[in-house]
């Protein structure tokens, strides 16, 4: 029930702060995870960010999630759970602006669909951009 500095001079005080971070993470309650950790455990927060990224994923929130995987320094999950997603748009915007080694990933997961639907020249001009003409 304590909020805060309180909570986290009590916590501390048993050794449990960091238990009660992924007990915190665990049962969806984010907010709480990041006060506790901003106020002592600063090394936490890219982890919480991640945990709560991943509960967005699997709730269909992504472009939320997205955000969550970026401020986890996570961006490479953000791409692949767009590619996971066919959204190859956003899967090519993230991987643009944060993550540039996954843009070739994006391109031939893009020829994969496209050769599978027998669209051949798409297939092949993908490959091209992403430079893997074998």
């Amino acid at each position: 029930t304590l909020r805060g500095d309180a909570a986290v001079k009590l916590l501390n005080k048993f050794g449990l702060l960091e238990q009660c971070i992924d007990y915190a993470c665990e049962s969806l309650q984010f907010e709480f995870a990041f006060d506790l950790a901003k106020i002592s455990m600063k090394k936490k927060v890219p982890d919480i960010h991640y945990k709560y990224a991943m509960a967005l994923e699997d709730d269909g929130k992504f472009a939320e999630a997205e955000k969550q995987f970026i401020d986890a320094d996570k961006p490479k999950e953000a791409v692949l759970m767009y590619v996971h997603a066919q959204d190859w748009e956003n899967a090519q915007k993230v991987a643009e602006a944060h993550d540039p080694e996954s843009v070739g990933d994006v391109l031939v997961g893009q020829a994969r669909l496209a050769f599978s639907q027998k669209n051949h020249p798409k297939a092949e001009s993908l490959l091209l951009r992403a430079q893997r003409p074998e």
